[in-house]
């Protein structure tokens, strides 16, 4: 029965200071003018926040009409796999966890042009593989894909869009992903924040797709090291000759974070 009492009392600890985790996270009050380019020149350098498991740096703040979202990205692997296969952010105004109010940008290279051979998802990018969908992103990624938001605000719209929901994706000086969003309060909840707003925890995710999974394929010792007497070993280092599983990578599968966030108020 102590046990039972002890297990039950480490559990509600637990949950308490999951609470107070969530509890910390705050918007931040955006005073300055964001321009939506994929600059980071008006964010504070370094970004408040780190995920994990998506391997994103973001911050977000909001002032009384819009939120304002800063994520970047210095991994070219992350980079890679939101280039090929997009992102996705939500809000939950109830401060759950469902998918309420979506922004997807940018939309997949099998949505904007069809399918594409695949870079290896393993090691180094090749620089001409990075350089190649830095400008597919650039110069063919003008669309996004809203769902969830106060009609007519909607469906497949320019990044620029007239509701004033906007998005970009550039590079910076160190090659670091910059993606950058700002979605106005009145396209999903109100038309101004009211100081009620600030007591209360937004849910807000962010989703990096997975690159589709190539087709297996049978390594044979030809693909291996030479001078192995036809075993060899595999293409990859660690696979063995004959095999055919697909090598498992972070990039074949979908990486989602959720947090709860306080909208701030003007100080």
């Amino acid at each position: 029965m102590k046990k039972l009492n002890f297990l039950f009392s480490l559990l509600i600890l637990l949950a308490c200071s999951f609470v107070i985790k969530k509890e910390k996270l705050k918007s931040e009050w955006q005073s300055a003018v964001i321009t939506i380019d994929g600059k980071a020149d008006e964010w504070k350098m370094p970004l408040r926040f780190y995920d994990p498991e998506t391997n994103l740096n973001y911050s977000i703040s909001n002032n009384a009409e819009n939120l304002f979202v800063c994520v970047k990205i210095p991994d070219e692997q992350t980079q890679l796999k939101i280039m090929r296969s997009g992102m996705q952010l939500w809000i939950d105004t109830l401060g759950k966890t469902k998918k309420h109010v979506g922004l997807k940008y940018p939309l997949s290279s099998f949505e904007r042009t069809g399918d594409e051979e695949a870079p290896s998802p393993f090691g180094p990018v090749a620089k001409t593989v990075m350089e190649k969908y830095r400008k597919m992103v650039k110069e063919r990624s003008t669309e996004m894909l809203l769902s969830g938001f106060i009609p007519p605000v909607g469906g497949m719209v320019y990044t620029k869009d007239s509701s004033g929901v906007s998005v970009c994706i550039n590079w910076d000086a160190t090659n670091s992903m910059i993606y950058e969003a700002v979605i106005p309060f009145k396209t999903f909840y109100r038309k101004k924040l009211v100081a009620a707003d600030s007591l209360k925890g937004f849910g807000f995710s962010i989703t990096t797709n997975a690159i589709p999974k190539p087709k297996s394929k049978e390594v044979d010792g030809s693909q291996g090291m030479t001078g192995m007497n036809g075993g060899g070993v595999g293409a990859m280092g660690g696979l063995p000759s004959g095999g055919s599983s697909v090598p498992k990578s972070p990039l074949y599968d979908n990486k989602t974070f959720w947090i709860n966030i306080k909208m701030a108020v003007k100080p």
